[in-house]
């Protein structure tokens, strides 16, 4: 973050230095439960679900807080492909208090709201476009909150939760989704055969 070609590590609520040492400190309410980094517009920047203390979009060279969001329990926070024709978004939930969902732009504004449920919320490159939708349990959405496609199987009774995780399992450049809770796992994947293109000449696949 700092451009000495070694990385720091943003540790709950201090940037740490290759050497261990603190680079900057933010003093926010609560702890964080998830975060993202990225690149925009020339610049770094940390947004964290910070729970009770909210969501917060920091400046990652110096701790800055460039916008700040009390909207509940801030629990997750994942940045994908998901807006119309592949745009990268934030998609943000709150938990404990009520179930809402969140989605920002890059500049961290709200650019979607949907208040009474979450739907989805691990981008999932399924296609092999560039683009992703968001899944949960139940299936895939859309950054609106549509369900696209309802997955079969969805662990219903879960005493703990269910936990979701996209990863390409079939090693066909796609992301296949995997559902487990404390007596299933479940691999959703695609039955058609994907041949991955390359944009610098290599091969298909």
């Amino acid at each position: 973050m700092d451009g000495d070609g070694r990385d720091e590590v943003f540790v709950g609520d201090v940037l740490l230095d290759h050497d261990g040492k603190p680079m900057w400190r933010i003093d926010i309410y609560d702890h964080c439960d998830s975060a993202v980094i990225y690149e925009h517009e020339g610049k770094l920047i940390i947004a964290i679900a910070n729970q009770n203390g909210g969501f917060h979009f920091l400046n990652a060279e110096t701790g800055d807080v460039l916008r700040e969001y009390y909207l509940g329990h801030a629990q997750t926070l994942s940045l994908g492909y998901i807006g119309p024709g592949g745009e990268r978004l934030l998609c943000g939930h709150t938990f404990w208090g009520g179930l809402n969902q969140f989605i920002f732009n890059l500049d961290g504004k709200i650019v979607h709201t949907i208040f009474g449920g979450v739907y989805g919320w691990i981008p999932v490159n399924w296609a092999g476009d560039g683009t992703e939708l968001l899944a949960s349990q139940k299936g895939f959405y859309n950054c609106y909150g549509r369900m696209l496609v309802e997955f079969p199987d969805p662990h219903r009774g879960s005493v703990w939760g269910q936990k979701v995780f996209a990863c390409d399992v079939c090693g066909d450049a796609r992301d296949d989704v995997i559902v487990w809770d404390e007596k299933y796992l479940t691999v959703y994947t695609r039955s058609d055969v994907f041949r991955p293109k390359y944009k610098d000449g290599k091969k298909d696949l």
